[in-house]
């Protein structure tokens, strides 16, 4: 039997991994020996939303929450991937480091699972002996989320007080990268390096307020790609071929599980597999559907992307970006239309339309092609939120009332 290393890598979006290799050395030097999909997408825009989502496979379990914090009356999962990991016979462990933020209510609502846990190690070296000691009990499981690149946590990777947040951004990443080599050579000084795969995965992104101030928040607001859009590849030391770029295959957070299951089998057979799953889109979402509006910093909302299209839906409005021209996500396509009665209708006299812009990009054709992909995706988005909505115990008169899918946000 094979071993499983989880590593999460915390407020790391695809561009900013992309754009600043210099920061992850040791991690850029990993991904280019793995199966790398460019078409990766989290299904939340904040860490614990997104392990419950991998854990669990699905995204329904916590809806009925009003807050992180709240244990739900009735779970939906009977077990998790580490759970059915320990009952296949896996020594298992999940480490958190080095900050909790939300962990004690993490462990009330069995986010971890009914038999695993999410350990906290406040110490670096106590984290990393955690490992050592997981690593000697054949076969494992094991999960790494240090927390250290988050914008909380980032302080923790310099000694001393009074650094700017680009000196503390900076460092939290470098950390990541850091630890990554630290534990790779862990797996050689356990003479596991060769029998163990390793999963690496983003959490979510960091949007450094280019969609509005909120509150100073960088995470767990509305889901553009910033903020989905994360690295995911897989070190597979027994794959022939590594070093594989997949451009086209679209994947989330919930088919991590499966995706586990089907690398550790002993056929081999994972990457087959994983292409022929055929997903079509992506749903995410940045807070709980039970989660008032009015009463959180958690911005509320709510996105399906195709990989190559993405269209949110929020209080303000409704957005749709094409992630490839422009994964920043900040030309709302729909800033040249408004919604009449559900129908995308051309607003060519705003005044910051100009008529020559009709022979230039956005031509009929453009704006057509808008209007066809608009109301295919807006469909997906309407019927997916409101799948949450009623899993979280609301109506969809609930979903209407704080999701705007009649108005164009002008934000």
């Amino acid at each position: 039997m094979r071993n499983l290393l989880i590593m999460h890598l915390e407020s790391l979006n695809r561009n900013n991994f992309l754009l600043n290799r210099d920061l992850f050395p040791f991690l850029c030097e990993i991904e280019r020996q793995s199966v790398s999909f460019q078409k990766y997408f989290s299904t939340a825009t904040s860490t614990l939303m997104a392990i419950g989502d991998i854990l669990y496979g699905g995204m329904d379990q916590y809806e009925t929450s009003e807050t992180l914090d709240d244990v739900p009356e009735t779970y939906i999962y009977e077990s998790s991937l580490m759970d059915d990991l320990k009952k296949a016979g896996y020594h298992t462990g999940i480490y958190v480091y080095p900050d909790g933020n939300n962990r004690e209510s993490a462990e009330e609502k069995h986010l971890a699972g009914f038999q695993n846990q999410m350990i906290l190690k406040r110490d670096y070296k106590e984290y990393m002996e955690a490992f050592s000691e997981g690593m000697k009990t054949l076969p494992f499981a094991l999960m790494s989320c240090n927390y250290i690149s988050n914008s909380s946590f980032n302080k923790y990777a310099l000694e001393g007080d009074g650094h700017d947040g680009f000196k503390r951004w900076d460092a939290g990443y470098r950390a990541m990268d850091e630890h990554v080599q630290d534990l790779f050579k862990l797996l050689k000084k356990n003479g596991v390096a060769d029998s163990t795969v390793v999963l690496f995965y983003g959490d979510h992104g960091d949007d450094y307020w280019t969609h509005a101030f909120r509150y100073g928040m960088t995470h767990a607001i509305e889901p553009n790609a910033l903020l989905t859009h994360t690295p995911f590849f897989i070190y597979d030391p027994k794959m022939e071929g590594r070093g594989i770029v997949d451009y086209d295959t679209l994947l989330c957070a919930t088919d991590v599980r499966e995706l586990v299951m089907d690398i550790l089998e002993p056929q081999n057979e994972w990457l087959h597999k994983v292409k022929k799953s055929g997903r079509k889109y992506v749903f995410s979402r940045s807070a709980y559907a039970a989660q008032p509006i009015g009463n959180t910093r958690y911005f509320k909302g709510y996105a399906v992307c195709d990989g190559t299209y993405l269209l949110l839906v929020s209080p303000e409005g409704m957005e749709m970006y094409h992630i490839l021209m422009d994964s920043d996500c900040h030309n709302n396509l729909l800033a040249h239309f408004y919604i009449d009665n559900g129908r995308l209708i051309d607003d060519l006299n705003a005044p910051e339309y100009y008529p020559e812009a009709i022979w230039g990009f956005w031509r009929e054709a453009t704006r057509r092609k808008v209007r066809q992909i608009f109301y295919f995706l807006r469909e997906i988005l309407y019927k997916e939120t409101l799948r949450t909505y009623m899993a979280g115990g609301r109506s969809e008169g609930d979903m209407n009332e704080e999701m705007d899918f009649a108005h164009v946000s002008d934000r």
